[in-house]
């Protein structure tokens, strides 16, 4: 049986043929201030942070489409041999306008998980020609919902990958849209579903930290400033096909990491071991 989230084959040979070319993330132990372009995020204790090209390297290496908006990565640092569940969060800012909240109180998780799965088909699409494992929306791991108070906007997907014909493991992305004043910063917590009771509390503490600049926030929002160009519901799902093709929305559907060959365990420990210290060496015997 497998156990876990898992990550494709095609992953490990990635850093077999990468060589010294592809230069590894630069990491960040906490407790540090990350930047993150409009806002910033308290990185505490115990977890690390890369930026953009940090971000993107990992994304890359786990057979991601690129959105070009990646502004970091955060994940808890574990030491060796530890046996909790991995996880860890993108962050992507979209410049988009100031997004209306007035859809807060009509969102349909129904319609919306339905117009999710046909925007999932065309992005699969997207990833056959390029070789990746395909996504399938299996259910709602946590219907959406609005916060009027922080202007957040969560919801949770579970989500089935395939490679080939081959079954993969099932995988939770659970996302936070934070709106702010000028667009949309998209935080994604990628981690299996049984992970996800002790994920879920730490990645909403872990967003306590986090702030656009001042005069960036949702609330300094004045007259005359951009309008996106879509609503909440259009947030969620990419809205319809419709939408998020006119939108632009669909090319930034599914952040994960999937498919066949390697734990997460093993793939992440790799990507993030670098930024361990060293144990000095003993002594020479006299």
């Amino acid at each position: 049986m497998r156990r876990g989230l898992i990550v494709a084959l095609a992953l490990a040979m990635s850093f077999a043929a990468a060589g010294a070319d592809d230069e590894q993330p630069k990491w960040t132990e906490g407790p540090a201030k990350a930047e993150l372009g409009e806002a910033t995020l308290d990185v505490p204790a115990k977890y690390i942070f890369t930026g953009r090209d940090g971000a993107r390297y990992v994304l890359k290496q786990g057979g991601n489409l690129l959105t070009d908006q990646e502004v970091g990565l955060v994940t808890p640092q574990t030491p060796p041999g530890d046996k909790q569940e991995h996880w860890f969060v993108v962050f992507e800012y979209d410049p988009m306008g100031h997004v209306k909240d007035d859809e807060r109180h009509s969102i349909d998780a129904n319609a919306l998980l339905e117009g999710m799965r046909e925007g999932n088909r065309k992005a699969n699409e997207q990833k056959r020609r390029q070789g990746l494992p395909t996504l399938d929306v299996v259910a709602w791991a946590v219907q959406p919902h609005y916060d009027e108070t922080t202007h957040n906007l969560e919801w949770g997907l579970t989500l089935h990958s395939k490679q080939g014909e081959q079954d993969m493991d099932d995988v939770v992305n659970y996302e936070v849209r934070l709106l702010g004043r000028e667009g949309v910063m998209r935080s994604t917590l990628v981690i299996s579903p049984t992970g996800m009771d002790t994920a879920l509390p730490a990645f909403r503490a872990l967003l306590k930290g986090f702030s656009f600049r001042p005069g960036r926030r949702y609330a300094e929002y004045r007259q005359g400033d951009r309008l996106a160009q879509v609503g909440l519901t259009a947030l969620i799902g990419g809205g319809a096909v419709a939408v998020a093709a006119k939108s632009g929305l669909l090319k930034y559907l599914w952040k994960i990491l999937v498919a066949a060959g390697v734990a997460i365990v093993a793939f992440l420990r790799r990507i993030f071991g670098s930024t361990r210290k060293p144990s000095p060496e003993p002594p020479p015997m006299p």
